[in-house]
Formats: C-alpha cells, sequence, structure tokens
C-alpha cells in the first residue's frame, strides 16, 4: 500500500466531521478546569467560548465540557460564581454574544468582537456583506472586494 501513495496517489483525507472530532477531543485533554485561574488560561487561549453548553448549530467549544468533575452541581456552582467574579475581575468579559448564548471572551479579543458585533450584537449591513464575500470566495485583496461590492 505505501508504494501505492510513492506512484503519485493522494493520501485519503478524513472528513471535516472526523478532524472536528480530533480537534475537539484534543480541546478537552488540554484544558481539564478545575479552578478560575484554568477557566481563564482555556479561554485566554481560545479567545472565546460558550459558558455552558454547546450551539449544535455554532461550533464553538463550551467551557461546561471541560469542567473537571462528574459532579453536576459542583459544575453548576463553579461557572455561576466565575462567570461573575471573572467577568468583576476584568479577567474575562461575559455576556450574550454569540447565537444569544452566555459566552466567555478573552480580555484580548474584546476589541475585536464590540468592533465586529457592536453593542446589539449584530453586524452591520456592509459587515454581513464582506463576512459573506469571504465565506463564499476566500481569501481576497481588499481592493477587487471593494470593488465587487460597490463598497468604496
Amino acid at each position: 500500500m505505501a508504494a501505492k501513495y510513492r506512484a503519485g496517489k493522494a493520501r485519503p483525507t478524513s472528513s471535516l466531521e472526523d478532524r472536528l472530532a480530533a480537534h475537539r477531543g484534543a480541546l478537552t485533554r488540554r484544558h481539564r478546569v478545575r479552578n478560575a485561574d484554568q477557566l481563564v488560561a482555556m479561554v485566554d487561549e481560545l479567545g472565546f467560548c460558550f459558558a455552558f453548553t454547546e450551539s449544535g448549530d455554532v461550533p464553538v467549544p463550551a467551557c461546561f465540557d471541560h469542567l473537571s468533575t462528574n459532579d453536576q452541581d459542583r459544575k453548576w456552582g463553579w461557572m455561576w460564581g466565575w462567570k461573575d467574579e471573572l467577568a468583576e475581575a476584568k479577567r474575562l468579559y461575559y455576556g450574550r454574544l454569540l447565537a444569544k448564548k452566555p459566552t466567555f471572551v478573552a480580555m484580548r479579543m474584546l476589541p475585536v468582537f464590540y468592533a465586529t458585533f457592536g453593542r446589539a450584537g449584530r453586524l452591520s449591513d456592509v459587515a454581513r456583506r464582506v463576512v459573506e464575500f469571504l465565506a463564499q470566495r476566500g481569501e481576497t485583496q481588499t481592493k477587487r472586494m471593494r470593488a465587487e461590492l460597490g463598497i468604496s
């Protein structure tokens, strides 16, 4: 079989779902949270994540899944305290930002979130068009993108 690959045949690639599952597994192994400092470290590395549970339609990690205990009461106790303590200490931002779900944002990412979503949590029309354009066409020169979108 190795000869088959050496002969110029492409290696089989895993599906996106398989790669996402492997990535999520690696995140879970790397971040087992038992205290507030570990939660801050996780959010700082990821940039942002949901505070409690995942959203099926938005593939963003959820802190609740990384808490290192099987005791549900302990999980809720930790998170309810930490969300307020860490936001008050300005170690993390906490609010309903993505998919109207409670979200933690690393302080270094907060200006990006504010610029992207504004106070109302919605993209401007131009920002939405740019995001859709990039999602469909990928990386593009700014000048070309502006011309195609009619942005001066």
